[in-house]
């Protein structure tokens, strides 16, 4: 077996392994919410950067729980990639705990690092809008000829809605990928392949869940 043939498969066991942590992460996701609301927020203008390590301090408080560090890791993941997290690292605000009180400042190279996503992140929404556009009139065309009886919603023209921001990069929100290659870029982008995320999460320590 090739090196390409192991990493792919070391790729499906990953993705496998997040989709059944799955109801376990959004459980956490939104346990954060209700119970740190200074620090986890719904509304996009409110959200600011998490502390560096926050993985960490979760565990702690999670360590009698059900929930493994893999999915602490998911649930901050899925936090520190969202669009409007994104924009706060750009916009350098400041670092906060649990709490919601100021612990650290977002460097340089942060802010550098978010600017340059979402910018990958906007251009790969233009593309899928454009690419959802263009496969209306053939929907329309099933419509009107009897072909079809699916209706055209807003979301698959593309339309995003402010309410609608747990908004993420746009290859984020993929649920089944179609092909090998687009799961494996699933799981890299599920389990939060970025510095931030490694940062607040604590990745780089390489804790087992």
């Amino acid at each position: 077996m090739d090196s390409t043939t192991n990493l792919e498969a070391r790729r499906r066991r990953r993705w496998n392994q997040y989709q059944r942590a799955l109801p376990q992460i959004q459980a956490l996701y939104d346990e954060l919410h209700q119970r740190y609301p200074n620090a986890f927020f719904r509304e996009a203008d409110k959200v600011v950067p998490l502390k560096k390590g926050m993985h960490r301090e979760l565990s702690a408080v999670y360590a009698d729980s059900p929930y493994t560090a893999r999915v602490i890791r998911g649930a901050l993941n899925r936090y520190a990639r969202r669009y409007a997290y994104l924009q706060a690292l750009a916009a350098g605000k400041p670092r906060i705990d649990l709490a919601g009180e100021t612990v650290d400042t977002v460097t340089a190279e942060e802010q550098q690092m978010a600017i340059v996503e979402l910018t990958t992140t906007g251009k790969q929404r233009g593309r899928a809008r454009q690419t959802d556009k263009a496969k209306v009139p053939a929907e329309g065309a099933s419509l009107v000829s009897g072909t079809s009886g699916e209706t055209v919603t807003e979301a698959q023209v593309g339309t995003v809605t402010e309410a609608q921001d747990e908004r993420q990069p746009a290859t984020a929100q993929r649920k089944t990928p179609s092909k090998r290659r687009g799961q494996s870029d699933e799981v890299d982008k599920a389990e939060g392949q970025t510095e931030e995320a490694s940062l607040v999460t604590g990745k780089a320590d390489k804790s087992k869940g």
